[in-house]
């Protein structure tokens, strides 16, 4: 059960991450 909430709070915050990112730039280009 540990594992599995790890992995989920890891995939959350990769894909919190990359939309910030894809958001910063997306803003930058703009």
């Amino acid at each position: 059960m540990k594992k599995k909430t790890k992995i989920i709070i890891a995939g959350v915050t990769g894909l919190v991450i990359a939309g910030g990112a894809f958001f910063a730039f997306g803003g930058k280009k703009d």
